[in-house]
């Protein structure tokens, strides 16, 4: 079974830091961002599979990409509500949202 701090490694390794700015500028928050791309994300989660324990960890980092993989590797069918009001309370950028909304909201 993967870590987090596993998949927080690989997407440390697929860090550009050099797109943050890029990032800035179309709104996204970079605190505490990588740089890591969306394609890039998707293929972590697909090498990594569904894994609702794991997806609570990655959360947890407060690292944005990190917290969208986690999205999409959730299992909606074990995602609560409190789990939901507890992360809607963690969103600060519109990426990460999107990605909650269109990998566990709608799918919930």
């Amino acid at each position: 079974m993967v870590s987090a701090e596993e998949v927080l490694k690989k997407l440390r390794v697929m860090a550009k830091p050099d797109r943050l700015e890029g990032m800035a500028r179309y709104g996204m928050i970079v605190k505490r961002r990588l740089g890591v791309s969306v394609p890039d994300m998707r293929k972590i989660a697909k090498d990594v599979g569904k894994n609702h324990k794991l997806s609570l960890g990655l959360w947890s980092t407060g690292i944005p990409e990190a917290r969208i993989v986690a999205a999409m590797i959730d299992e909606a069918e074990k995602v609560t509500e409190k789990q939901m009001e507890d992360w809607v309370k963690d969103l600060d950028s519109w990426d990460v949202c999107d990605h909650v909304c269109m990998y566990l909201l709608i799918c919930a």
